[in-house]
């Protein structure tokens, strides 16, 4: 469970959550789990496989592969800046298992990390099988118990950035996901629409451009039908955030308030 803390920052708008996240069962499945405190605790990734035989992998040039990884011992989370995120680090070290457990941290001034800021995972996944496989991604909210202070839940000011892009080449393609914004805007169109924004800077301008929407209130994304051939790697990166600019963010402190997350790839033969 991931203790979302509340802290003071450059006197905007805060929020404070726990998350924690569980997966579902499938072809090939990815799980998060926690401990419950005030640390996410355990990180975990699992995998079960029916009719293909996919793998994930630390080092995309290793041939150790496993069903089963782990990181230990995250901090607490705190809101954040999109816009603080993308000054400091560039998507060639977002979208890399080199940053994992290295950055998105929040330290003090003597440099003891406090909590965590945004929290990134990145991993490979490889076809160790010798049958083509076809793979979906899904990321879902599975639960949010809303705040009896404030009028948002905690999905209102989640942020999900995911790179999905071969192991061998240097591109680093992603897509960020919000949830529905409750006004509409003029697109560049003029039409109606109701893209919530990635974040703001400091200077109140839009960065990042707008999100793509979520799928309902319990999906955040559903990437359907990509190939993945025999012998051939994938890395995958997903990085989250509650944005602190989201226009329904308050100032005050939501009271016991929880958001549940989980992801799974299931996969099949083609």
């Amino acid at each position: 469970m991931i203790d979302l803390a509340y802290v003071k920052r450059k006197k905007r708008k805060k929020a404070a959550a726990i998350i924690s996240a569980v997966g579902t069962f499938g072809v090939v499945t990815l799980i998060i789990l926690a401990l419950i405190g005030k640390r996410l605790g355990n990180f975990t990734v699992k995998m079960e496989n029916h009719g293909v035989s996919l793998a994930f992998a630390e080092d995309a040039n290793s041939d150790v592969t496993t069903t089963f990884l782990s990181l230990n011992n995250v901090p607490a989370y705190s809101v954040y800046y999109y816009s603080h995120m993308m000054d400091h680090y560039s998507d060639d070290v977002m979208d890399s298992t080199e940053s994992n457990g290295k950055i998105g941290a929040r330290t003090d001034a003597d440099d003891n990390v406090t909590g965590t800021y945004f929290f990134k995972y990145t991993f490979y996944l490889r076809n160790v099988g010798k049958t083509d496989a076809i793979y979906n991604s899904r990321f879902y909210i599975d639960a949010t118990e809303k705040p009896k202070n404030v009028s948002y839940d905690l999905a209102d000011l989640l942020r999900v950035k995911f790179y999905d892009n071969a192991a061998d080449e240097a591109t680093h393609t992603s897509e960020i996901y919000a949830k529905k914004d409750i006004a509409f805007h003029q697109d560049e169109n003029g039409a109606e629409s109701y893209d919530t924004f990635v974040g703001k800077d400091d200077d109140n301008k839009i960065v990042g451009g707008y999100a793509t929407q979520f799928v309902d209130d319990k999906i955040v994304f559903n990437r359907k039908g990509y190939e993945l051939k025999a012998g051939e790697v994938r890395r995958i990166t997903f990085v989250t955030w509650l944005e602190v600019t989201d226009p329904q963010a308050s100032g005050t402190t939501p009271d016991k308030t929880s958001i549940k997350l989980s992801m799974n790839i299931d996969a099949h033969e083609i």
